[in-house]
C-alpha cells in the first residue's frame, strides 16, 4: 500500500512505502506506477520526502522506483522509519538527502533467483540476469557512498544489517534523527480575541518560535545543507553537476561560470569532430571523381574501354572496398 500526502505549509510530497517492493496478487505492494503517479500528480510541490519501512521485494520494481525518484527535478528527502531492506535499501540510494533513526536499519545482499528447474539455457539466463542485477545495486550504493567494488561485493556476498551509526559511517545514510521534533509549530491564534491576556502570552510564544526557527535555519546553513542553494543548483545543472558544485561550496555565479566553459569545452569537441568528418568526406569525394574519368585515361593500358568500366566501382561501398 501506498499513501500520499501533501504537507501543505512545506509545500511537501510526502510519499510512504510501507509495504513489499512490487505488486503481490492480492494487490498489495508498492509498484513503480503508483510512485510516478504520485509524483505526476502533485508537481505543486515543492519538495519530495519518501519514507521507508520495506523489507524488499521485486528486484526490477525496486530499480524502477529508484529511477523515478532520481529522474525527478526536485529535492528528494529519505527517511527510513525502520527497515530499508533489499530492493528499498536501492530506492531509499535516490534520496539527495538520507535519513535514519537510531533505531533504523539497512539490510543490503545479492540479489536472489528464482530459478529451480529448467534446462540448460534456462540457468544460464538466470545467471546473465543474476550478475545484471548484482551489477545495477553496485551502481546504486556506490553512487551514494562512493565505497569501491570490493567492499561492496564483500557486504553484499551475505545478509548484511547495518544499524544507523555503520550506515552513516559507509556512507548509506547522511543524518541519524534522534526522534525530536526539528522545527517549532507555528501556533494558529485567530480564534482569540486581540485584547485577552491569552491572545497576549500567544503572540509572545509566537515570536520566540519564530526567533527559534530562523536560528536553526541559519545553523543548518553553516553545516552545508542549504536546502534552496541545493534546489537552485540541480534545477539549473541537473543533479550530477548540482552535487559536484556545492561539495565544493561553489557560489551559484561560479558554478554557473564553469557550467559555461564545460559546455564550451563539449561544443569545442563536438565542431572538431565535425570538421574531421567533413575533411575525410571530401577525401571520399577526390578519390570517387580520381576514379570517374574518361575512357581513354582509363585504357592507357590498351584493354577494352567497357571492361575497365566494369571494373570500376558503382558506390560509396565499393570504393572503400576497391581502396
Amino acid at each position: 500500500m501506498l499513501l500520499a500526502t501533501i504537507q501543505k505549509a512545506e509545500s511537501e510530497l510526502q510519499i510512504h512505502i510501507y509495504d513489499a517492493i512490487g505488486k503481490r496478487p492480492d494487490g498489495s505492494g508498492v509498484s513503480m506506477e503508483d510512485v510516478v503517479k504520485q509524483l505526476k500528480a502533485n508537481r505543486e510541490a515543492e519538495t519530495v520526502h519518501v519514507r521507508i519501512n520495506s523489507g524488499g521485494g521485486y528486484a526490477w520494481e525496486g530499480f524502477g522506483i529508484y529511477n523515478a525518484l532520481r529522474d525527478d527535478h526536485r529535492f528528494v528527502r529519505v527517511t527510513i522509519d525502520s527497515l530499508a531492506g533489499s530492493a528499498a535499501s536501492v530506492i531509499a540510494m535516490a534520496g539527495d538527502h538520507v535519513a535514519m533513526f537510531e533505531t533504523s536499519g539497512i539490510m543490503i545482499h545479492n540479489p536472489y533467483s528464482t530459478v529451480r528447474n529448467g534446462r540448460k539455457k534456462d540457468f544460464e539466463s538466470a545467471i546473465q540476469q543474476y550478475e545484471t542485477l548484482q551489477g545495477n545495486c553496485v551502481l546504486a550504493y556506490r553512487e551514494k557512498t562512493k565505497l569501491d567494488d570490493a567492499k561492496l561485493a564483500e557486504l553484499m556476498d551475505s545478509d548484511t544489517y547495518l544499524n544507523a551509526q555503520d550506515a552513516l559511517k559507509l556512507g548509506f545514510c547522511d543524518e541519524i534523527l534522534t526522534g525530536q521534533k526539528r522545527s517549532p509549530v507555528q501556533l494558529d491564534v485567530s480564534f482569540l480575541s486581540a485584547d485577552s491576556e491569552s491572545f497576549q502570552q500567544a503572540e509572545k510564544l509566537q515570536a520566540v518560535t519564530t526567533k527559534d526557527q530562523k536560528v536553526m535555519t541559519e545553523e543548518r546553513k553553516t553545516e552545508g545543507f542549504d536546502l534552496d542553494e541545493f534546489k537552485k543548483f540541480k534545477a539549473t545543472f541537473g543533479a550530477e553537476d548540482a552535487a559536484e558544485y556545492v561539495e565544493a561550496e561553489m557560489s551559484y555565479s561560479d558554478a554557473l561560470a564553469k557550467h559555461v566553459v564545460k559546455q564550451g569545452e563539449a561544443l569545442a569537441a563536438a565542431n572538431k569532430a565535425l570538421a574531421e568528418a567533413e575533411t575525410k568526406s571530401k577525401e571520399l569525394q577526390a578519390s570517387l571523381a580520381a576514379l570517374d574519368v574518361d575512357g581513354e585515361d582509363s585504357s592507357v593500358d590498351g584493354g577494352d574501354t567497357d571492361a575497365d568500366d566494369d571494373d570500376k566501382p558503382k558506390c560509396w561501398a565499393d570504393i572503400v572496398k576497391f581502396k
